[in-house]
């Protein structure tokens, strides 16, 4: 949805000092609404796999970020290739090019929000409920107790800040 926003934000020309502040707090909250989905992702395709193919089936994930990448560059130059460079820096009548896949975006929304809407709870989730072993505060549980609080830092510094550097700079050499 904040990508389809960006594509209807006003210009600096018209909005003045509040288009970039704008534009800074929609970019934030699109890197968290990543974050906060792609977790869940990860664990949601874990706990429907085979054990054996965990790995595998989860590595999946791991591809969608530079796919969409990818996808996002051929889209823009489809785009590109279709007007002119005038029409693309929308220095002529209409709607500026460069809006135009950032509003297209509002089609993957609706197609993420109806597979949203059809999933159904994991059976390992449906099993650890059914057994009422679920957390009542998971957040208070993870960051006030020592023993899940090591862990959680683990995690995020030893494993999670690793992998950002590296998949960051890499996406970034490429472009």
């Amino acid at each position: 949805g904040g990508t389809a926003v960006i594509g209807i934000f006003r210009t600096y020309a018209s909005n003045g000092i509040l288009a970039p502040i704008d534009l800074l707090l929609i970019r934030v909250l699109q890197g968290l609404a990543l974050g906060g989905e792609y977790g869940g992702a990860a664990v949601y395709v874990a706990e429907h796999v085979p054990d054996e193919r965990r790995g595998f089936y989860t590595s999946f994930i791991q591809i969608t970020a530079t796919l969409g990448l990818f996808l996002s560059l051929a889209v823009i130059l489809i785009v590109q290739g279709t007007m002119t460079p005038e029409q693309f820096a929308g220095k002529t009548e209409g709607i500026a090019g460069w809006r135009i896949p950032f509003l297209l975006s509002i089609f993957l929304v609706g197609i993420s929000l109806y597979i949203r809407l059809r999933m159904k709870e994991s059976p390992i989730f449906q099993h650890i409920k059914t057994a009422g072993m679920t957390s009542a505060n998971p957040l208070i549980e993870a960051f006030t107790k020592w023993a899940n609080l090591k862990v959680v830092l683990i995690s995020l510094f030893g494993a999670t800040a690793g992998q950002g550097v590296v998949w960051y700079t890499g996406q970034f050499y490429a472009l």
